[in-house]
């Protein structure tokens, strides 16, 4: 897998790309749980900052942003299953955190499951608080200051 192939950006709500990004989550986030998204779910997400990972023109990668005052809330950050551990999250994470900075944020932080967690950490997020469940499965609180600095 060549990283280069990659292209990030923002894509807007209720766009094709944010459908295909939806598709993604609810492969990869929803259905190992046999969970669903609802309308109310989906419509809650208009005011959000919705970021993808192309490689040829499909989306390969998304996560969604909640703005919150000076930092933002990473959500559902997903990869396509064949792609992961391929380097693909990590360069959407880096792509992340810069455009994090250059929309001002000061700090990033979320609710991570536990499997997902050493990740993070090595990209100098930190646990807080207490071990927790969140859709029937263990979480930490993570959160990561941004030099302000690139």
């Amino acid at each position: 897998m060549n990283l280069k192939e990659l292209v990030f950006r923002q894509i807007e709500y209720d766009s094709p790309e944010y459908h295909q990004a939806v598709k993604l989550r609810s492969k990869v986030l929803r259905e190992p749980l046999n969970m669903r998204f609802t309308e109310t779910q989906l419509r809650a997400e208009k005011s959000y900052l919705h970021i993808a990972g192309f490689r040829k023109g499909k989306i390969v990668c998304c996560l969604y942003l909640i703005k919150e005052a000076e930092r933002a809330r990473l959500k559902q950050f997903a990869v396509e299953p064949e792609l992961q551990k391929k380097g693909i999250g990590s360069e959407m994470l880096r792509f992340l955190e810069s455009y994090c900075r250059k929309q001002g944020f000061s700090s990033i932080y979320m609710h991570a499951r536990e499997k997902a967690v050493p990740f993070y950490e090595k990209f100098g997020y930190e646990c807080y608080d207490q071990k927790f469940l969140e859709i029937g499965l263990p979480h930490r609180k993570l959160r990561k200051v941004l030099a302000q600095h690139e």
